[in-house]
């Protein structure tokens, strides 16, 4: 980006990055992110981490 751009050149930009990292965090959410659930028979509590 050249020093002389204009807001709206940065503001593209901007937009165009935010895109491309919410799409990798998506992703990366599907792969890393495994739910894990423990029943205690006992209490019937549910753990969550």
């Amino acid at each position: 980006m050249l020093p002389e751009s204009d807001i709206e050149e940065i503001v593209e930009a901007l937009h165009k990055l935010n895109t491309v990292i919410e799409n990798q965090t998506e992703k990366l959410e599907s792969v890393l992110w495994k739910p894990v659930q423990q029943t205690h028979m006992e209490s019937g509590d549910i753990e969550l981490f």
